[in-house]
Parts: C-alpha cells; sequence; structure tokens
C-alpha cells in the first residue's frame, strides 16, 4: 500500500466536503461503446438531496447484455422521455459544477456521446472528479500490467469502509453509495492524516509574494494550495496543488489571487 497515495485520495475527499458544492452523478447505458445512449441517470447533491432521478427512452433497443446488468429492458423506458427532454434540467444542474463519479471518464463520456446523439450542446461543468481513481490510490492495490493502482468495484470499495453495499448498477443507489464513500474518505482524512502546511502557512520568503500553505485561486483552475514557490527571471514560479485530476500545476505569481 501506498501511504503517499492513501493520503493524496483522502485529502482529495476531505477538500472536496469542505470546499465544494458538488453533485454526485452516475447513469445506466445501453452498453460501453460509442454508440451508447443513456438509460437511467441520477444527481445528487453533496448532501444527498436528489436533483434528478430519471428512466431515459434511448433510440436504439436495450441489448440483452445491458439488461443483464441494469436490469433495464425496453419496457421499463417505453413511457420514459427521450434524452433531449431531459437535457434542459440536466444542463443547469451541471453547468458550471463539480461533478463526482464512481468512473468519471465513463459517464462524462456517456453525456457527452448522448448529447451528440440527439444533436445538443455539450455539458460545460468546471470539473469532473473520480471516486473510483482516488479510491484506487487509498486502497493502494498495485496492477504491473497497467502501471498503475487497480480499480476496485463500487461494492468492494463500500465494503472495505464499512459502508452499506445499496442497489449497485441502479443510478440512484450507485450515486448514493459514491457520495458515502467520499464521505467516509473525508473522515479518515480528519482521523489519520496529520495536519497540512494549509493548517499553519509560512511565511514568504523575501521577494516572494505567496507562501507554502497559502490558498490561492486561478481563473481556469479554482482554488489550489501553494506547495512551493520560487524566484525566475521573468518573476515569481509558485507551485499549486489543484484537487482532483488537475493535480499540481506551476503558475506565475501574477495570475494567482490570494484566497481570503
Amino acid at each position: 500500500m501506498s501511504k503517499e497515495g492513501r493520503s493524496q485520495a483522502l485529502e482529495w475527499a476531505l477538500n472536496l466536503i469542505q470546499q465544494y458544492e458538488f453533485v454526485v452523478l452516475d447513469t445506466e447505458t445501453t452498453g460501453l461503446g460509442p454508440e451508447a445512449q443513456i438509460v437511467q441517470i441520477a444527481v445528487i447533491d453533496h448532501r444527498g438531496n436528489p436533483m434528478i432521478i430519471q428512466n431515459i427512452k434511448p433510440s436504439v433497443s436495450i441489448p440483452a447484455s445491458a439488461t443483464a446488468i441494469h436490469g433495464i429492458t425496453d419496457v421499463t423506458v417505453a413511457n420514459a422521455p427521450l434524452f433531449e427532454a431531459v437535457y434542459p434540467l440536466l444542463n443547469t444542474l451541471l453547468e458550471n459544477r463539480v461533478v463526482v463519479a464512481y468512473n468519471a471518464a465513463f459517464d462524462s463520456r456517456m453525456v457527452e456521446q448522448t448529447c451528440m446523439i440527439y444533436d445538443l450542446p455539450p455539458i460545460n461543468v468546471a470539473s469532473w472528479e473520480c471516486a473510483m481513481e482516488q479510491f484506487a490510490c487509498f486502497y493502494g492495490q498495485w496492477n504491473d500490467r497497467y502501471r498503475g493502482f487497480r480499480r476496485q468495484k463500487l461494492t468492494t470499495a463500500c465494503t472495505h469502509l464499512g459502508i452499506p453495499a445499496g442497489n449497485a448498477h441502479d443510478a440512484l443507489g450507485d450515486a448514493q453509495m459514491t457520495l458515502a464513500l467520499v464521505r467516509r474518505m473525508a473522515e479518515l482524512c480528519q482521523e489519520e492524516v496529520p495536519p497540512s502546511a494549509a493548517e499553519s502557512p509560512r511565511a514568504p520568503l523575501p521577494g516572494q509574494q505567496f507562501c507554502v500553505g497559502q490558498l490561492v485561486r486561478h481563473v481556469r483552475y479554482g482554488e489550489g494550495v501553494v506547495i512551493g514557490s520560487n524566484l525566475h527571471p521573468n518573476g515569481e514560479e509558485v507551485q499549486v496543488l489543484f484537487p482532483g485530476a488537475i493535480g499540481q500545476k506551476t503558475i506565475f505569481a501574477e495570475y494567482l489571487k490570494p484566497v481570503e
């Protein structure tokens, strides 16, 4: 198990809980490929309140292989709305929001390609945050083939952290389990990880504007924590750790603003 990976994953969860009014999304689909469409979607807010729970009638028949996973058939969605009818509300809920999903790469692709199938504009979220990738770092099972941490099923992750496994492969059930997972990881962060430098910023060195541990904001990446700073002939270079997939960036001080 990687102690560093575990700590970073826990800090990711705590940062989400403390700083962002994120939403959690899950989808069930007609398949896995580039033509697959959403047949069920759920979005809940960071407190667990449902924002949308909706079956969706796709423009194609649902294959038996997909039904075998989530139990949704053509009969199930016979009277459900098409995606284009759900899109306005979904766009309102997700636009410019931090969206958490368990396997964000898949869910974000399903949202994007279903929009494309119906000739609808893409939904511009603030960021997609992947709870599956973070839990993989926390769990720490190395995969030699892919040179990274092995991804775990959502039910495996929940069981490992003592979270009751709900209605798996149901959009609402999976969204609720994902939120419970993030909350539990945030709790573990407070129990296990020593206070970060962000809680006790060190004074900046002479000639520097920002100090280690200081919260800053970037117009594109949002809020992050300064983890290093050095002088450069063209100005102060600041190393900032941003949440989720953004990670560490080196940015000139003139493009950063302190968070009051």
